[in-house]
């Protein structure tokens, strides 16, 4: 065959086969660079899902020690509101109460009238009855 095409033919054959391994050689390069920044992109994307994977996780455990506590704290609430509510009752009845017994105690009073306490007080040298009745004094004749 290099008799047929000669030496320069030979040696034109030796450069194209020549550019084509070192073509070959540079798309290999190419491709192992590539293929390095793919394993650490990848590496990269596992590291950083990971690091999601984890935060959800403990988000997830927050949020549940989270959610118990606002059951607990709404159950606080209701028990707090039914003792609210019971205690309005008493009031109300205690309130009723009072209300009956100072109607007694007017019906006593205006019974009681003359049975009370009395004061003496010297006023211009003349003595003036008063009669005690909640804390004010009544004044109901001069002697």
């Amino acid at each position: 065959m290099i008799n047929e095409i000669g030496h320069i033919g030979a040696s034109c054959f030796l450069q194209v086969i020549g550019a084509r391994l070192v073509s070959i050689g540079c798309t290999q390069e190419v491709s192992f660079e590539m293929e390095k920044k793919d394993t650490a992109t990848i590496e990269e994307l596992t590291k950083f899902a990971n690091e999601k994977e984890q935060k959800v996780i403990e988000l997830s455990s927050s949020l549940k020690q989270k959610n118990a506590e606002l059951a607990g704290v709404k159950s606080l609430q209701l028990s707090t509101e039914e003792e609210l509510k019971k205690l309005k009752v008493e009031n109300q009845q205690l309130g009723a109460r009072v209300k009956e017994l100072e109607t007694e105690l007017y019906k006593a009073d205006d019974r009681d009238l003359l049975c009370r306490s009395r004061i003496f007080s010297y006023r211009n040298n003349n003595f003036v009855v008063s009669i005690v009745l909640n804390q004010q004094t009544i004044p109901t004749s001069k002697i």
